[in-house]
C-alpha cells in the first residue's frame, strides 16, 4: 500500500496518518478496507482492486483475475466450513454420500481415496455401516477426521498416505475419487495402479465440471498451463476415456451442482491383472 489511500473509482487522496491503520507485525491498511461495515468494506476494496487493474493490460488482467478467483475460492469454503462447524457444506447440500451409498449394498467395505477432512468417509461409514477406509497425505486433516468419525461413532478408519503410492491392505467392494481425479497429473496412469491392486466392483467418482461454463476453458488458454484446466475440473469425455481405459464403463452419469458423479464398473475386458492383496483389516489408525 503506497503512502497515500487505495487507488479507487474517484478516490481522493488522503495523507497517512488520516487514512491508514497499521498492525504490528503486518502491512499497513487503508482504512477504507479493514473498518466499518461489510458493506462499505465491499465498495472500498471494489474500488481498490479496479485501480489496481487498470495499470494491467488485458491478458495480465485476466490472468491475475483468474488467481484472485481461486484465491477468493478457498477463503469461501473455508469460511463455509467454520459456519457448519467444522464440514464443508457441500455435503449437507449436494448429498454425494447419498449417490454412493444407495448403490452400495449395507456393510459393504469401501476406500474413500484423497478423503481429506473426512467428512465423506464418516457420512459413508455411518450410511453403508460397513468399513469404510480413509486415505490421505494430509494429517493435519486426517487428526480432524479420526475427530469426526469418533464423534460421530461410526466405523470409519485413516490412513496418512499418498494414494499413487500406498496399497492399503484389505479387499474393497468399492473405490471412491471424490474431488481427486482432476488434481493427478497422470489420470490414467494412478487408475491403472488402482485397478492393479483393489479391482473394485464400482468405482465412484465426483469431478468438478470443467465445461460447465466457457470461462475455465478462456482461462486455460490465457494461462497456458495445464494447472488451471485441472483446478477447474474435467469433462465428461474424459472421464469417460480415463476409466475405458483401465477396463471399466460408466454405468452412471449425473449432473449435479456443477459437478459430474460417475459410476463405474468392470466391462469385462480385463485389461489388466488384479493384484489380490491379503485380506487383513486395515484397522490401524496411523499407518
Amino acid at each position: 500500500m503506497s503512502e497515500q489511500t487505495a487507488i479507487g473509482r474517484d478516490a481522493t487522496p488522503v495523507p497517512r496518518s488520516a487514512a491508514t491503520v497499521s498492525t504490528t507485525p503486518g502491512p499497513t491498511w487503508d482504512r477504507s478496507l479493514v473498518e466499518g461495515s461489510c458493506e462499505n468494506a465491499l465498495v472500498a476494496w471494489s474500488d481498490s482492486l479496479l485501480g489496481f487493474l487498470k495499470r494491467l493490460e488485458p491478458l495480465e488482467r485476466v490472468r491475475f483475475l483468474a488467481g484472485l478467483a481461486r484465491e477468493v475460492e478457498e477463503f469461501t469454503d473455508e469460511a463455509a466450513i467454520a459456519v457448519e462447524g467444522g464440514v464443508h457444506p457441500r455435503h449437507r447440500i449436494a448429498r454425494f454420500d447419498e449417490f454412493v451409498a444407495s448403490r452400495m449394498p449395507q456393510g459393504s467395505c469401501v476406500l474413500d481415496l484423497g478423503c481429506g477432512d473426512g467428512a465423506l468417509t464418516v457420512l459413508l461409514a455411518d450410511r453403508i455401516g460397513g468399513l469404510v477406509v480413509g486415505l490421505d497425505r494430509d494429517g493435519k486433516s486426517l487428526r480432524r477426521a479420526r475427530a469426526l468419525a469418533q464423534a460421530r461413532g461410526v466405523r470409519a478408519r485413516f490412513i496418512e498416505d499418498d494414494l499413487a503410492t500406498c496399497r492399503v491392505e484389505g479387499e474393497f467392494d468399492a473405490v471412491v475419487l471424490s474431488g481427486v481425479l482432476e488434481q493427478v497429473d497422470d489420470r490414467v496412469g494412478v487408475l491403472r495402479t488402482l485397478v492393479e491392486w483393489y479391482a473394485p466392483g464400482r468405482v465412484f467418482v465426483r469431478a468438478t465440471a470443467f465445461d460447465a461454463t466457457w470461462k475455465n476453458e478462456f482461462v486455460r488458454e490465457v494461462e497456458s498451463s495445464d494447472v488451471s484446466g485441472k483446478r477447474c475440473g474435467l469433462t465428461r469425455g474424459t472421464i469417460e476415456h480415463d476409466l475405458g481405459a483401465v477396463g471399466y464403463r460408466v454405468v452412471e452419469f449425473l449432473t449435479r451442482w456443477g459437478e459430474y458423479w460417475i459410476a463405474g464398473e468392470p466391462d469385462g475386458s480385463d485389461p489388466v491383472a488384479p493384484i489380490r492383496v491379503p485380506a487383513r483389516s486395515p484397522a490401524e489408525p496411523g499407518r
